[in-house]
Protein backbone atom coordinates (compact mmCIF):
# COMPACT_ATOMS: atom_id res chain seq x y z
CA UNK A 1 0.00 0.00 0.00
CA UNK A 2 1.05 3.62 -1.24
CA UNK A 3 2.60 6.22 1.88
CA UNK A 4 -0.65 8.14 1.06
CA UNK A 5 -3.43 5.85 1.37
CA UNK A 6 -2.04 4.13 4.44
CA UNK A 7 -1.47 7.79 5.71
CA UNK A 8 -5.75 8.87 4.72
CA UNK A 9 -6.53 5.49 6.57
CA UNK A 10 -4.63 6.29 9.71
CA UNK A 11 -5.93 9.81 10.40
CA UNK A 12 -9.57 8.49 9.61
CA UNK A 13 -9.50 5.55 12.06
CA UNK A 14 -7.60 8.11 14.83
CA UNK A 15 -10.17 10.56 13.88
CA UNK A 16 -6.68 12.52 14.45
CA UNK A 17 -5.65 15.26 11.66
CA UNK A 18 -2.50 15.77 13.66
CA UNK A 19 -1.31 12.44 11.89
CA UNK A 20 -1.18 13.54 8.54
CA UNK A 21 1.59 13.58 6.63
CA UNK A 22 2.84 16.49 4.13
CA UNK A 23 2.46 14.28 1.35
CA UNK A 24 -1.58 13.93 2.07
CA UNK A 25 -1.43 17.23 2.85
CA UNK A 26 -0.11 18.19 -0.36
CA UNK A 27 -2.56 15.13 -2.66
CA UNK A 28 -5.65 16.72 -1.02
CA UNK A 29 -4.56 19.97 -1.65
CA UNK A 30 -3.64 19.59 -5.42
CA UNK A 31 -6.02 16.84 -6.62
CA UNK A 32 -9.01 16.46 -4.63
CA UNK A 33 -9.82 20.54 -4.51
CA UNK A 34 -9.32 21.30 -0.77
CA UNK A 35 -8.20 24.55 -0.50
CA UNK A 36 -4.59 25.11 1.13
CA UNK A 37 -5.62 26.79 3.97
CA UNK A 38 -1.75 28.31 3.73
CA UNK A 39 0.27 25.26 4.90
CA UNK A 40 -0.20 21.92 6.31
CA UNK A 41 -0.39 23.62 10.05
CA UNK A 42 -3.04 25.93 9.29
CA UNK A 43 -5.45 23.08 7.05
CA UNK A 44 -5.17 20.73 10.45
CA UNK A 45 -6.10 23.73 12.54
CA UNK A 46 -9.11 24.28 10.55
CA UNK A 47 -10.10 20.32 10.19
CA UNK A 48 -9.20 19.56 13.98
CA UNK A 49 -12.30 19.27 15.32
CA UNK A 50 -14.85 16.00 15.26
CA UNK A 51 -16.23 15.94 11.75
CA UNK A 52 -13.67 17.57 10.69
CA UNK A 53 -13.65 17.48 6.76
CA UNK A 54 -15.75 19.15 4.65
CA UNK A 55 -18.91 17.50 2.38
CA UNK A 56 -19.45 15.20 5.11
CA UNK A 57 -21.99 14.84 7.41
CA UNK A 58 -20.80 11.80 9.86
CA UNK A 59 -17.71 13.73 10.49
CA UNK A 60 -15.72 11.03 7.37
CA UNK A 61 -14.02 12.09 4.69
CA UNK A 62 -14.89 9.84 2.50
CA UNK A 63 -18.44 10.78 1.93
CA UNK A 64 -16.57 14.55 0.99
CA UNK A 65 -17.74 15.17 -2.85
CA UNK A 66 -14.21 16.62 -3.42
CA UNK A 67 -13.49 12.60 -3.55
CA UNK A 68 -15.54 11.49 -5.97
CA UNK A 69 -14.99 14.30 -9.07
CA UNK A 70 -12.25 12.89 -10.87
CA UNK A 71 -11.06 14.69 -14.32
CA UNK A 72 -8.89 13.64 -17.16
CA UNK A 73 -6.24 14.44 -15.62
CA UNK A 74 -6.07 12.45 -12.41
CA UNK A 75 -5.63 9.39 -14.71
CA UNK A 76 -2.14 10.37 -14.95
CA UNK A 77 0.42 8.49 -12.17
CA UNK A 78 0.81 9.54 -9.32
CA UNK A 79 4.51 9.96 -8.58
CA UNK A 80 6.23 6.54 -8.75
CA UNK A 81 3.26 4.33 -7.25
CA UNK A 82 2.50 2.18 -10.19
CA UNK A 83 -1.38 4.06 -9.48
CA UNK A 84 -2.89 7.04 -10.79
CA UNK A 85 -3.95 9.54 -8.89
CA UNK A 86 -8.15 8.70 -9.88
CA UNK A 87 -7.17 5.25 -8.54
CA UNK A 88 -6.18 6.72 -5.42
CA UNK A 89 -8.79 8.72 -4.91
CA UNK A 90 -11.08 5.26 -5.06
CA UNK A 91 -9.01 4.15 -2.50
CA UNK A 92 -9.81 6.76 -0.38
CA UNK A 93 -12.82 6.47 -0.63
CA UNK A 94 -12.95 2.54 0.53
CA UNK A 95 -11.40 3.49 3.85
Amino acid sequence: MIAVIKNFQEVIETKDIGRMTKELYEFLNLYCGFIAHYDINGFKATYKAPGFLPGSSSGTLTETPLLQRVYACHETPYKNTGMTKAEIKRELRRS
